[in-house]
Order: structure tokens, then C-alpha cells, then sequence
């Protein structure tokens, strides 16, 4: 089964929220909210209450760095906060700089500096992999919804 039909079955149940940015038709991004958080115990236990940012992904190359990953983290962020979470959490590979460079300026820190991420995955022959990498959990506290008052 492909990763975007378990994203969608995830969110059929109403435990995720799964994002997918489009371009003249085309899906270009995407961007999963699990909102039990990590599956990590180590992440889950220092992040309890805090949903995740999963499997960010900007696609094709060129579409990269064109704005497209912080308007998903934004859109994310703004779900996220409407559901009542005043944080909101993401894993990043250790040797991601790139992506470690823009978590941080958008107000991500560290939280669990060093963990191990696994996941799995099929290949076009529907062989599945095992992955395993060392990465950081990075958090970011929300903004709250501004109350407005009435006008009369």
C-alpha cells in the first residue's frame, strides 16, 4: 500500500490530518498531522500533548525552496492551533541541515536531541524497506487565538 493511501486511511479514522499542496492541478507537497504525536516512546513521553509534523515533502526538485514547505508548516501550524494545541512537534534527521536551518527559523528548538526514527516503506516492486536514522525533535509553542472583541 502506498504512503499516501495509509496518510488517507490515517485521516479517514481522525488520526491525522493529511495536507497536499497544489499547482495548476498538480500536487506539489505534502504534510501529515498525527495528532497523538510521535510514535516514539522516548519523543511521546518528553512530548506528550504535542502532535507531529510528519513526512514534509516537496516534489519535483525545482519546486523546491519556492515556498511551498513553510506555507504547508504554516497551514499545518494554524490546523493545529484551531484544534486547541498550543505546541506542535517534528523529527528531522541529524544530518538534515537544510531542513534543520528552515525548522529553526520558523521558531522550532529542540526538545529530544537525539532519538531513532524508523519507519518503513515499498518500493515499486512492492518490496518493503526497513529505515532506521538518528534524529532531533524539534517543537515549536503556538501562538493562541486572539479573542476578538464584539464591535457594536
Amino acid at each position: 500500500m502506498s504512503h499516501h493511501r495509509r496518510r488517507f486511511e490515517r485521516q479517514s479514522r481522525g488520526t491525522a490530518a493529511y495536507l497536499v499542496a497544489w499547482l495548476a492541478g498538480r500536487p506539489v507537497g505534502h504534510l501529515l498531522i498525527i495528532w497523538a504525536g510521535c510514535d516514539v516512546d522516548q519523543v511521546r513521553w518528553e512530548t506528550a500533548g504535542c502532535p507531529e509534523l510528519n513526512a514534509l515533502g516537496v516534489w519535483p526538485p525545482e519546486q523546491r525552496r519556492q515556498g511551498t514547505g513553510r506555507e504547508l508548516l504554516r497551514q499545518a501550524e494554524m490546523l493545529v492551533s484551531a484544534h486547541g494545541y498550543r505546541v506542535v512537534g517534528l523529527g528531522v534527521a541529524n544530518g538534515n541541515l537544510e531542513a534543520t536551518r528552515l525548522y529553526r527559523s520558523l521558531g522550532y528548538v529542540a526538545r529530544v536531541q537525539r532519538y531513532v526514527d524508523r519507519w518503513t516503506w515499498v518500493d515499486h516492486d512492492g518490496v518493503e524497506h526497513e529505515e532506521a536514522e538518528e534524529a532531533s525533535f524539534l517543537v515549536k509553542y503556538l501562538e493562541t487565538a486572539k479573542k476578538r472583541s464584539p464591535i457594536y
